[in-house]
Protein backbone atom coordinates (compact mmCIF):
# COMPACT_ATOMS: atom_id res chain seq x y z
CA UNK A 1 0.00 0.00 0.00
CA UNK A 2 2.59 2.95 0.44
CA UNK A 3 3.74 2.61 -3.21
CA UNK A 4 0.09 4.35 -3.29
CA UNK A 5 -0.09 6.17 -0.10
CA UNK A 6 3.66 7.34 -0.36
CA UNK A 7 3.07 9.85 -3.59
CA UNK A 8 -0.04 11.36 -1.98
CA UNK A 9 2.07 12.22 1.16
CA UNK A 10 4.37 13.24 -0.65
CA UNK A 11 2.12 15.93 -2.42
CA UNK A 12 0.31 16.83 1.16
CA UNK A 13 3.88 17.61 2.24
CA UNK A 14 4.34 19.83 -0.77
CA UNK A 15 1.52 22.07 0.07
CA UNK A 16 2.02 22.54 4.05
CA UNK A 17 3.56 25.32 5.75
CA UNK A 18 5.98 23.01 7.50
CA UNK A 19 6.61 19.52 8.67
CA UNK A 20 5.29 16.10 6.67
CA UNK A 21 1.81 14.76 5.69
CA UNK A 22 1.32 11.33 7.10
CA UNK A 23 -1.09 8.83 4.94
CA UNK A 24 -0.23 4.80 5.80
CA UNK A 25 -2.28 2.12 5.50
CA UNK A 26 -1.33 -0.54 7.95
CA UNK A 27 -1.52 -4.60 7.35
CA UNK A 28 -4.37 -4.56 9.27
CA UNK A 29 -6.43 -2.49 7.30
CA UNK A 30 -5.71 0.75 9.85
CA UNK A 31 -5.53 4.15 8.28
CA UNK A 32 -3.54 6.92 9.47
CA UNK A 33 -3.90 10.56 7.91
CA UNK A 34 -1.91 12.63 10.04
CA UNK A 35 0.87 15.80 10.21
CA UNK A 36 4.35 15.19 11.44
CA UNK A 37 4.64 18.62 12.75
CA UNK A 38 8.68 17.76 12.87
CA UNK A 39 8.72 16.36 16.19
CA UNK A 40 5.44 13.69 16.57
CA UNK A 41 2.89 13.15 14.67
CA UNK A 42 -0.39 14.25 14.96
CA UNK A 43 -3.49 12.16 13.82
CA UNK A 44 -6.22 14.05 12.01
CA UNK A 45 -8.46 14.30 14.64
CA UNK A 46 -6.23 15.76 17.19
CA UNK A 47 -4.80 18.86 15.30
CA UNK A 48 -5.67 22.14 16.56
CA UNK A 49 -8.56 24.58 14.33
CA UNK A 50 -5.61 26.06 12.28
CA UNK A 51 -3.99 22.43 11.42
CA UNK A 52 -6.79 21.30 10.45
CA UNK A 53 -8.07 23.92 7.67
CA UNK A 54 -4.21 24.38 6.61
CA UNK A 55 -4.06 20.70 6.31
CA UNK A 56 -7.49 19.86 4.97
CA UNK A 57 -6.52 22.30 1.95
CA UNK A 58 -2.99 20.64 1.49
CA UNK A 59 -5.39 17.30 1.20
CA UNK A 60 -7.79 18.55 -0.80
CA UNK A 61 -5.72 20.37 -3.32
CA UNK A 62 -3.56 17.02 -3.32
CA UNK A 63 -6.40 14.92 -4.12
CA UNK A 64 -7.03 17.47 -7.19
CA UNK A 65 -9.92 19.06 -5.89
CA UNK A 66 -11.59 21.15 -8.59
CA UNK A 67 -12.67 23.40 -5.62
CA UNK A 68 -11.45 23.77 -2.57
CA UNK A 69 -13.23 26.47 0.12
CA UNK A 70 -11.28 27.00 3.33
CA UNK A 71 -12.23 28.90 6.49
CA UNK A 72 -8.54 29.74 7.63
CA UNK A 73 -9.91 32.14 10.77
CA UNK A 74 -7.57 29.94 12.86
CA UNK A 75 -4.55 31.57 11.02
CA UNK A 76 -3.03 34.50 12.06
CA UNK A 77 -1.80 37.27 9.36
CA UNK A 78 1.90 35.38 8.22
CA UNK A 79 0.45 32.13 8.36
CA UNK A 80 -1.88 32.61 6.31
CA UNK A 81 0.45 34.44 3.76
CA UNK A 82 2.51 31.32 4.02
CA UNK A 83 -0.88 28.43 3.39
CA UNK A 84 -1.72 31.14 0.69
CA UNK A 85 1.53 30.49 -0.97
CA UNK A 86 1.63 26.93 -0.72
CA UNK A 87 -2.28 26.05 -1.75
CA UNK A 88 -1.59 28.31 -5.19
CA UNK A 89 -1.55 25.53 -7.87
CA UNK A 90 -3.86 24.88 -10.72
CA UNK A 91 -7.09 24.48 -7.98
CA UNK A 92 -9.92 26.81 -7.45
CA UNK A 93 -9.44 28.03 -3.93
CA UNK A 94 -11.70 30.14 -2.32
CA UNK A 95 -10.14 31.36 1.12
CA UNK A 96 -12.29 32.85 3.77
CA UNK A 97 -10.39 34.86 6.47
CA UNK A 98 -10.93 37.70 8.96
CA UNK A 99 -7.82 38.35 8.66
CA UNK A 100 -5.50 40.05 5.76
CA UNK A 101 -2.51 38.63 5.18
CA UNK A 102 1.11 40.00 5.72
CA UNK A 103 0.88 39.59 1.92
CA UNK A 104 -0.89 38.35 -0.57
CA UNK A 105 0.64 36.15 -2.58
CA UNK A 106 0.88 36.08 -7.01
CA UNK A 107 -2.37 34.64 -8.51
CA UNK A 108 -4.52 35.48 -5.53
CA UNK A 109 -7.83 38.31 -5.72
CA UNK A 110 -8.68 39.62 -2.43
CA UNK A 111 -12.37 40.19 -2.15
CA UNK A 112 -13.21 42.38 1.24
CA UNK A 113 -17.29 42.31 2.35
Amino acid sequence: MSSSTKPLAEKITSLLPEGKGVVEVGEDGSFLLAWHNGKVVVPYHGLSGGEKATFDAALAAALKANVVICEFAELDKKRLGIALEKINGGVQTIVLSCHEPEQVPAGWDVVRL
